[in-house]
This record gives C-alpha cells, structure tokens and sequence, in this order.
C-alpha cells in the first residue's frame, strides 16, 4: 500500500498534535516507527478552553508516553505556552 517504509525519515515533527487525539499512543508510535534519527513533539504547558483540547500533559505524563511508545532516550523542556521534546533512538 501506501505505508511508508520504517525509518523513512531522519526526523519526525509532532507539533501541538497528540492533545488533540483521544488516545495519542498510536500516533507517536507511528512516529517512532517512521523516524530513523528523531522523534520532536511539542504540546500545550497548561490546560486551557480549546475544546478540541482532548489531553493535557506534564512532563511526567509525556514521559510515561515516550516510554510506553518505545525504547527511546528523551529530554523536555517547557516555555510558558508549551513542552518540547526531542526523542532520539
């Protein structure tokens, strides 16, 4: 079909995405899937009235989802408006 073959890509950007999802897990492990080098996320800091916001994370909870995801070596940071990471295999 149409799939893409794994590690297709260097790098994969997952920006102010996954929140949106109900259950993100299959997204970022189609990500780590596809990304031979690095895996970017970013997602909101803090809850806010976006009603299309369906998660919320902290940086313990993007965390657990990166490991849950796959093995991985990760750091996060955060700005007042949101958290980034950067996931390297």
């Amino acid at each position: 079909g149409d799939r893409f073959e794994d590690g297709a890509a260097e790098v994969v950007v997952v920006s102010e995405f996954l929140e949106h999802l109900p259950d993100p897990l299959p997204a970022l492990k189609e990500a780590f899937r596809l990304a031979n080098q690095m895996v970017i996320v970013t997602v909101p800091a803090k809850p806010d009235e976006n009603p299309e916001h369906l998660q919320f994370f902290t940086k313990e909870s993007l965390a657990s989802l990166f490991r849950e995801a796959g093995p991985c070596k990760f750091k996060i940071s955060q700005t007042l408006l949101n958290l980034q990471a950067v996931i390297t295999f």
